[in-house]
């Protein structure tokens, strides 16, 4: 993610002229963020301005009280942090926004310095929270309003009620996936809730009308429709994964009270192995999950790449088949499936050629391991910064960056192969996997290939927007 390249106005060209000799070398940024950066009428500059070290506080904030006197012809609205305050995405907050707006602050306009926040991923848990409470915000602010308690704002937008019926609604949409913009939010709740609003209710937000009355009945029912969305999105209890060991292979795993299908992970390399929030996600969507560390890393048995890593999934695969007892009761399943991303997503579709898999989705596969730019340095670098996580010899290292071990190739090239059991869903801007390339791979073996509009798809950070093309590949699949 980069941030806008969007025109600044003057007078925030003005004001970092002012800031950047007072501040000298302790001034890390300035960012410019709001509808000043994406509109061309806008009522207020948002600026965010960012210190290295908090040396006198008082004396920053007394400086900046200057500077909002001497642009005072202007409608600014300046925010002071500190470095150490942005270091978390998960805690981090701006006007009670929370962890959301670290994403929106990552397109800000650059005034001055470097934008820290473009490598600031929060949980999409928490992104999820933070964008209903947004929605919250703005609809308890309107009931305030309607039963007689006034415009508790400083909001003097004419068309306040518009401007903020239409923040609800983009609010709301990037619950359910990517949304650029207000228009693109607008068509996509269009397609999603076709009758959740009349013809004349759609003619309001183009009206002249900013009475309450004329508006709440949308709040509500937008509300309405953001609680069922995050119920969807957000587990109702959050539970530690239970562990088992299947031949020397450490799984983690959550069982459902009722479910049909069982879901195997298979994470990138490297990585650390957590996924407790993911893996309640998707229990609470009605699977039930296994995550396995492959042999050879971390607590399982065994070394690492002395023989193909889609093997240990198979082989989990086969004996979920079979029938596990778990805790004292048996591991029933109808299917298989098996999602894994990046590497992780290059041995999902191997683990397909198990007869025991029903289907394996890929998300940002890495289709051969000599395609990875900087491979020849990955060895190195997992090893100096996993230490004994990864035990693999430097023999089956070089065999496996060669694509000996697994390729995308190798995997469709074996009789086993069914390009109906395979999905790849890949990112269109990522920049470690070429989604025209994978495309094409896709195409000439008849693997079914979709896009998000994001760049490398991961578990940690993109649950949200894979979410409804999950759904849609898994109970398509029979």
């Amino acid at each position: 993610m980069s941030s806008t390249t969007a025109k600044i106005p003057q007078v925030v060209e003005d004001i970092r002229d002012a800031l950047a000799p007072h501040f000298g070398d302790n001034l890390l940024s300035i960012l410019l963020y709001g509808s000043s950066q994406t509109q061309k009428t806008f009522w207020d500059l948002d600026i965010l301005i960012i210190l290295k070290e908090k040396k006198d506080s008082f004396s920053d904030l007394s400086f900046l009280q200057t500077v909002v006197t001497t642009f005072a012809a202007h409608d600014l609205d300046l925010q002071l942090f500190y470095s150490r305050e942005i270091d978390s995405a998960d805690s981090f907050s701006l006007d009670a926004h929370g962890a959301f707006f670290s994403k929106v602050l990552a397109n800000a306009s650059v005034v001055y310095g470097v934008n820290p926040f473009i490598q600031f991923p929060p949980a999409e848990e928490l992104v999820t929270i933070s964008l209903l409470n947004r929605i919250q915000r703005y609809i308890f602010q309107v009931r305030r309003e309607y039963i007689g308690m006034g415009r508790q704002v400083r909001d003097k937008n004419p068309h306040y009620h518009q401007k903020h019926l239409r923040r609800v609604l983009l609010d709301l949409m990037l619950m359910v996936g990517p949304c650029d913009s207000v228009e693109q939010a607008e068509e996509s709740f269009k397609k999603h809730f076709p009758n959740a609003f009349t013809d004349s209710q759609w003619e309001l937000l183009s009206s002249d009308s900013d009475i309450v009355a004329d508006y709440i009945e949308l709040y509500e029912k937008m509300y309405d429709i953001a609680l069922e969305v995050s119920h969807t999105l957000l587990p109702n209890t959050r539970r530690r994964p239970n562990r088992t060991s299947i031949q020397g292979t450490v799984c983690e795993y959550l069982l459902p009270d009722a479910y049909t299908d069982v879901l195997i992970l298979v994470d990138g390399l490297p990585r650390v192995p957590e996924l407790g929030a993911f893996m309640n996600l998707l229990s609470s969507w009605g699977y039930a999950v296994f995550y396995p560390r492959l042999r050879g890393t971390w607590e399982s048995e065994g070394e690492f790449l002395d023989h193909d890593p889609a093997e240990d999934i198979r082989t989990l695969a086969h004996h979920l088949r079979k029938g596990l007892v778990l805790q004292g009761h048996a591991v029933h399943t109808d299917r298989v499936l098996v999602l894994g991303t990046s590497f992780g997503g290059l041995v999902a579709l191997g683990a397909s050629l198990s007869e025991n898999v029903a289907l394996s989705i890929a998300l940002s596969p890495v289709y051969a391991m000599s395609a990875v730019s900087n491979i020849d340095t990955l060895g190195s670098f997992i090893k100096e910064g996993y230490g004994g996580a990864y035990r693999c010899t430097d023999d089956n290292w070089k065999n496996f960056i060669r694509d000996e071990i697994l390729s995308l190739e190798k995997i469709s090239q074996q009789d086993s192969f069914d390009p109906a059991k395979c999905a790849v869903i890949a990112g269109e801007v990522d920049p470690q996997v070429n989604s025209i390339k994978l495309s094409a791979l896709c195409a000439a073996r008849s693997i079914p290939f979709h896009t998000l509009p994001l760049g490398h798809l991961s578990f940690h950070k993109d649950t949200i927007a894979i979410r409804s093309l999950l759904h849609t590949l898994i109970r398509g699949h029979s």
